[in-house]
């Protein structure tokens, strides 16, 4: 555990500012065909590559150009740049209405993990997003 907080969360500012939405789009896409060449054939993904606009985008992108069968969650979580939660909920609404659902089987989620100790503004704007 110790072992993916200093090399991998999204958490920790020096691994978010390492990977570029390249990095995330290409490793989303070929972790999605590793799991169809070894027979999964649904996958709920709770997205934590949503450390910025572009790199939620390009999670996003690489799920849909997979043709694969995901549940794509939005990760909302307190990273320690500039995307604050408010901005997370702003791009969460344009990506939910800038894809054509019915044209993809991906579908649309959230994951946030912060229910049992955020502020409750954060709290309502979650359940706000999912009604």
């Amino acid at each position: 555990m110790a072992a993916y907080f200093a090399t991998l969360s999204p958490f920790n500012l020096s691994v978010i500012s390492r990977f570029r939405p390249d990095d995330i789009y290409y490793s989303q896409l070929i972790g999605i065909w590793e799991s169809l060449d070894a027979g999964v054939t649904s996958i709920v993904d709770h997205s934590y590559g949503t450390f910025s606009e572009a790199t939620s985008e390009a999670s996003l992108q690489a799920s849909i150009d997979t043709g694969a069968r995901i549940w794509w969650c939005f990760g909302v979580h307190q990273i320690p740049n500039n995307f604050t939660i408010p901005r997370q909920f702003d791009v969460f609404r344009r990506l939910a209405e800038s894809v054509d659902w019915n044209a993809t089987p991906v579908e649309l989620g959230i994951s946030y993990d912060e229910f049992y100790n955020a502020p409750k503004s954060d709290v309502d704007g979650v359940i706000d997003l999912i009604r």
